[in-house]
C-alpha cells in the first residue's frame, strides 16, 4: 500500500519525530491505528479509563502551554474522514 500525505501531514509526521514523541513512522502509524480502533469502540457513553483521563489530562497542560502548536481533534478528524484509504 502506498499513501501520500498533505504537505500539512507531512509536516505533522516530520515534527512529531523531531520532537522525539515517535522514532519512527511505523511506531506514529501505530499509535494513530490504535487510537482509531480505541475511538472505534466507544460510545459517546463509555468513561474514560484512568490512563485515558491521565493521558488526556497530559495533553491538555501541554495544549495549555503552547495552545498554538498541534492540530485540534476537529480538524484532525475532519481530515481523517475526508480522505478514507
Amino acid at each position: 500500500m502506498n499513501i501520500t500525505l498533505t504537505p500539512e501531514h507531512e509536516r505533522f509526521v516530520r515534527e512529531k519525530l523531531q520532537d522525539g514523541y515517535y522514532k519512527t513512522i511505523e511506531e506514529l502509524l501505530v499509535q494513530a491505528f490504535h487510537l482509531l480502533e480505541e475511538w472505534d469502540d466507544l460510545s459517546p457513553d463509555t468513561p474514560l479509563t484512568p490512563n485515558q483521563q491521565q493521558e488526556l489530562d497530559r495533553r491538555l497542560d501541554r495544549h495549555e502551554q503552547n495552545p498554538t502548536r498541534g492540530t485540534t481533534w476537529e480538524a484532525l478528524k475532519s481530515r481523517l474522514l475526508s480522505n478514507p484509504t
